[in-house]
């Protein structure tokens, strides 16, 4: 299937057929690709088994011509994507920079996989400069993506003058609905959702959503923990907060691994999840200090008081 993806890129999508080594696992396959990349790989695919063959001292030359063919393709291949990530978001949208990611990890994979096989006869490596061009790429342009969708959230989505008038004596819509930012910014989180996941790899999209919703929760609870609001003004909090930590469980089904990462996450195995837990920890205490009663807080925190008091005479 070939689409356009606003005038720059034909992309094509790419299979588990397409694939030819049947160990890649299917959540590490790139779904669409620059269809040029793919044309490309899918050429240097008919001639691997010509390169496979020429084992024999005498035809070790075409294989040795096939290795340096696709350094120099591949190498071609990273400079124009390159060239192409440096246009978003100026000249580009930054769907195209999904493109690209997904193009280069598809490109960085195959060569994985030339490199396994080939080396059966070498000792030692054969692609290894081109790899590590496109492992180094790979991180650039991830870091390009969750730079750009968190900053987009923290300078745009979120910002909104007439719900974050936490001072107005008059209720935000009567207290019957919450904030425009946070409606837009559950919005925006739901597109980027689908986007990456129609595009990257599912492992490589989950650990992106998850650092992108991470980094936004933390501006949140900061904002939040920040606030005075009016007694009017009470209600936009428990509401904006209510809808925060709902949209984040809505989110957090699609970049939890498994139900454990989900229920009970580790710092050392998802990092990513275990600060959106803490994040959404931090606001649901920002929600009971700034929504509850003060008599209430005050008869909670004078029996804290008396119980360290009495532990601390025992």
């Amino acid at each position: 299937m070939k689409q356009s993806m606003s005038g720059i890129y034909l992309v094509t999508s790419i299979q588990p057929a397409d694939v030819n080594w049947v160990h890649c696992m299917e959540e590490e396959q790139s779904k669409k690709v620059a269809k040029f990349c793919s044309d490309i790989m899918e050429e240097l695919d008919t001639l691997l088994p010509l390169a496979l063959a020429s084992s024999e001292n005498f035809l070790q030359e075409i294989r040795a011509n096939f290795v340096d063919g696709c350094s120099k393709v591949a190498a071609a291949i990273l400079s124009r994507l390159e060239e192409r990530s440096k246009e978003v978001p100026s000249k580009a949208p930054v769907q195209n920079l999904y493109i690209i990611l997904s193009s280069a990890m598809f490109i960085h994979r195959q060569l994985n996989h030339y490199e396994n096989l080939l080396k059966e006869s070498s000792k030692k490596p054969l692609f290894l400069l081109p790899i590590q061009r496109y492992q180094e790429f790979i991180t650039v342009v991830q870091f390009q993506v969750t730079d750009y969708c968190v900053r987009i959230c923290a300078t745009s989505i979120l910002q909104d003058a007439e719900s974050h008038h936490w001072g107005d004596s008059k209720p935000f819509y009567e207290g019957e609905r919450c904030s425009f930012s946070i409606q837009m910014w559950h919005y925006y989180c739901s597109a980027l959702r689908y986007d990456l996941y129609n595009v990257l790899p599912s492992t490589l999209a989950q650990e992106l959503l998850a650092e992108v919703l991470s980094e936004c929760l933390a501006i949140l609870a900061c904002r939040y923990s920040q606030s005075c609001p009016t007694y009017n003004r009470t209600s936009q909090i428990r509401i904006d907060i209510t809808a925060i930590l709902l949209c984040t469980e809505n989110l957090l089904w699609s970049v939890c691994h498994s139900d454990k990462a989900l229920l009970q996450p580790e710092e050392g195995i998802s990092r990513w999840i275990f600060t959106i837990h803490s994040y959404c920890n931090t606001l649901l205490s920002i929600l009971a200090i700034l929504t509850s009663p003060l008599e209430k807080l005050y008869e909670m925190n004078l029996g804290l008081c008396t119980d360290i008091k009495g532990g601390g005479e025992e």
